[in-house]
């Protein structure tokens, strides 16, 4: 008896639909893990990026604390209120309204912790920021300086 219109093999050539398929699914799961590897490390870089910019502003403040050091009328360390109003507050100001491609959303700049012995400051200051970018979220970046208590040059030099 002969068969009509089939021929049966024993090898088979080529691939079947469901090979494809299963070949399909595999690739779109990479592409998806690819994906999604892409955004996260999208996320990473920026939030690296506004980390090295709150360090950056957390080195500006402790400058500025240097510099008002040596122009306080009176020996010795600024007082914590001093720090407030001649160095944290005109950072802030500067960091948000001058540097607006150069700035962290929402910046808050805080001092959290002062201590003088009449030799050197301690100062601890807190930076947040609100990331709105990728999900709302406050950022904290705390850094605490150490920097001996100035005494006013004479004539201002």
């Amino acid at each position: 008896m002969k068969q009509q219109g089939f021929r049966l093999h024993s090898h088979q050539v080529g691939l079947s639909l469901l090979e494809v398929l299963i070949a399909l699914l595999v690739l779109s799961v990479g592409l998806i893990g690819t994906a999604a590897l892409s955004i996260n490390s999208l996320t990473n870089v920026h939030s690296a990026l506004n980390t090295s910019l709150a360090s950056t502003i957390a080195l500006d403040i402790e400058e500025r604390f240097w510099l008002q050091s040596t122009q306080v009328a009176s020996p010795g360390c600024l007082s914590g209120p001093l720090v407030d109003s001649v160095v944290l507050q005109p950072a802030e100001d500067d960091w948000t309204r001058d540097s607006p491609f150069l700035s962290l959303p929402g910046l808050r700049i805080t001092r959290e912790g002062y201590e003088s012995d009449g030799r050197s400051a301690r100062v601890s200051i807190r930076l947040t920021w609100t990331e709105s970018r990728f999900g709302d979220t406050t950022e904290v970046f705390d850094y605490t300086f150490s920097a001996p208590c100035l005494r006013p040059q004479p004539n201002g030099n």
